[in-house]
């Protein structure tokens, strides 16, 4: 039993494979003992046995697509050059092979796509790579390539959203996708999409077990901002850091009670906010005006910057450019300007910026030392080119009473610099002083369109319980097995979501199953040893709409064969488990994966084996008796 070996080698699946090739030659019928077989074959590196064994079991099992593609990839791949192999690409791709199930075909217009590629026909391949994804929206490779390929291709976010659209169908679990979904939809100006998409992201890598990102943290609190101003992400921070450091405050008084040493107790100065979220603090607080908010977000904002900036001794690069952006936030929240005219001018000594970075913050330093005329001097011929520039002459503008142009720089700005601080704060000042956002682009209405038509509701769907988009039952099968009968459990995975989905090792359908087994007899349950199985589901490569997937299989070796065995004379129950997706948590127990489902069987009761206990003489009269 290869269970039994701690470490396994080539040569252990060698020695496996010939054994239960011995076994299939008898009982070729036998789809379970065929499957170990290749799984042995595929172990120890023997593609050629797996092709042929591929034959024999789609004589069992037609449906199966995954030994469909096996055996037609290894003829074509065994054909001597190109020309062959694109020939009986071609072939299957065509109307010759229009009755092959189209996931396969899929997957053969990729292989094909990706050969063109390499003999540098990118026509031949573009289009057979569009093929790909017509044929099955669930090949996520297809549809993640062909994202690539257009995107550096076409400078048009309607196209890329689009194929985004495409590429989180292939994977509605997949949080990269929301991501470069809600960053696109950002940038075009859509923020009410995009929020959602953010807000989905953040679900997802929570649920999958992902760590809290600052920078993405700061680009949801960014989102929200542009959708319900800054006032509710203020808040929050506000009281969210006040709470924190109150518990340490708490925490820290029982210690000292405790007699624990002060050098070992955090203080609740040390609980800060993520330097991306304080910077936006001190600037949403300046954009609100409230000049109490200001001086706390500001401060703030300090004490996360410089908790960074002490991190990064090794990464000068990473501490400049945190310099840089406390400097320009002094400037834009009109705070400790003499320590900004220092730094400008320490940074300007040191040649580390570029003209027109250099101009923009001595316009802004100018505007707020007072100076508007000469300040305008330096940010107008940058205005064109530099939202910030404009932003500082929007401010200046404001500063001096001309709300009528300062709107109009605001509303500039906005459409200018989407999905920024910049383009926030425009916002937030020009509802203030005409009560009303600037009319979204044409290309944010244009976006939010496509996101309504290609991001359908179903997405929400897959953002939590998994049992809303799949189901998984076991049934033991038979439900009493008789003296030396077979144990059998069937398994059944259905999608019943409103569209296809691919199965595969951490798939959608995650095709990994752990099957464990409790054994009872009478009050008492088997222990000593654990008893379960891998079993891998690889029978589709997809499953439409309420289509299912069934196996049964027969978990009868290993530790549960011994533990059966010992048990002979005695009846046993059965309860079998499935893990879907399976994994090991904190204390090393095996549970079903973040998107995964756990299934349990009914009782299976195994009755004892005749004469378990009978002498070697009984067994010989038994067996003489007629």
């Amino acid at each position: 039993d290869l269970a039994a070996i701690p470490v396994l080698s080539t040569d252990d699946f060698r020695i496996a494979a010939h054994v239960l090739s011995l076994a299939h030659d008898l009982d070729p019928a036998n789809e379970d003992i065929l499957r170990r077989l290749m799984e042995a074959a595929q172990s120890a590196g023997d593609r050629a046995r797996v092709a042929e064994l591929s034959t024999d079991l789609l004589r069992l099992d037609p449906a199966d697509t995954v030994a469909q593609l096996r055996l037609i990839s290894a003829r074509i791949n065994a054909l001597q050059n190109a020309d062959e192999r694109l020939a009986r690409y071609e072939a299957f791709l065509g109307p010759r092979g229009g009755s092959i199930d189209p996931s396969v075909r899929s997957r053969l217009a990729l292989d094909a796509a990706l050969l063109l590629r390499e003999r540098g026909d990118f026509n031949g391949f573009a289009e057979r790579l569009a093929q790909a994804v017509e044929l099955d929206p669930t090949n996520k490779e297809a549809a993640s390539l062909a994202t690539a390929f257009f995107s550096q291709r076409v400078d048009d976010p309607a196209g890329r959203l689009e194929l985004l659209a495409t590429l989180l169908a292939a994977d509605p679990l997949d949080p990269s996708t929301h991501l470069a979904i809600a960053r696109e939809l950002a940038a075009a100006g859509a923020y009410n999409p995009s929020l959602r998409m953010y807000t989905l992201a953040q679900a997802l890598r929570s649920r999958l077990g992902q760590a809290a990102d600052p920078l993405l943290v700061g680009e949801i609190q960014l989102a929200y901002w542009h959708v319900a101003g800054p006032a509710n992400i203020l808040a929050d921070m506000y009281e969210s850091i006040v709470a924190q450091r109150q518990a340490v405050a708490a925490q820290a008084q029982r210690a000292i009670a405790q007699g624990v040493p002060p050098d070992q107790i955090p203080s609740p100065e040390q609980v800060l906010l993520q330097t991306p979220s304080a910077m936006l603090a001190a600037a949403a607080a300046a954009a609100t005006g409230d000049a109490q908010m200001l001086d706390w977000a500001f401060n703030e904002m300090k004490l996360a910057a410089s908790a960074s900036v002490s991190q990064l001794e090794n990464d000068p690069v990473g501490a400049l450019r945190i310099a840089a952006e406390v400097l320009w936030l002094r400037l834009l929240c009109g705070r400790e300007t003499e320590e900004a005219a220092a730094q400008l001018e320490a940074m300007r000594q040191g040649a580390q910026l570029n003209p027109d970075a250099l101009a923009r913050l001595e316009g802004w330093l100018l505007m707020r030392q007072g100076d508007r005329e000469a300040a305008e001097n330096r940010l107008r011929p940058l205005a064109d080119r530099d939202p910030l520039a404009l932003l500082g002459m929007a401010v200046s503008a404001e500063a001096e009473g001309d709300t009528e142009a300062a709107a109009s720089w605001y509303a500039h700005v906005y459409h200018a610099a989407p999905g920024t601080i910049a383009s926030a704060y425009a916002l937030t000042r020009h509802v203030a002083l005409r009560q009303d956002p600037p009319p979204p682009s044409d290309l944010a209405t244009s976006m939010e369109a496509i996101a309504r038509e290609a991001i359908p509701d179903w997405v929400e769907r897959f953002n939590g319980d998994p049992r809303l988009f799949m189901t998984i039952e076991v049934t033991p099968r038979p439900a009493v097995v008789p003296s030396g009968g077979r144990l059998g459990v069937h398994i059944r995975i259905r999608n019943i979501s409103s569209i296809p989905l691919a199965v595969g090792p951490g798939a959608p359908i995650d095709s990994r199953l752990l099957l464990t087994a409790t054994a009872d007899v009478g009050l008492d349950r088997a222990r000593g040893m654990p008893m379960m199985e891998v079993v891998a589901a690889d029978r589709r490569l997809r499953l439409m709409p309420q289509e299912a997937l069934e196996l049964t299989v027969h978990p009868e070796l290993g530790n549960l064969w011994l533990i059966l065995n010992m048990l002979g004379d005695k009846a046993v129950r059965l309860r079998w488990r499935v893990l879907q997706g399976f994994i090991s948590n904190a204390e090393g127990l095996f549970v079903e994966g973040p998107m995964g489902l756990t299934a349990e069987s009914g009782v299976q009761l195994r009755q004892p084996v005749a004469m378990a206990m009978a002498t070697a003489e009984e067994i010989l009269a038994a067996i003489r008796s007629p």
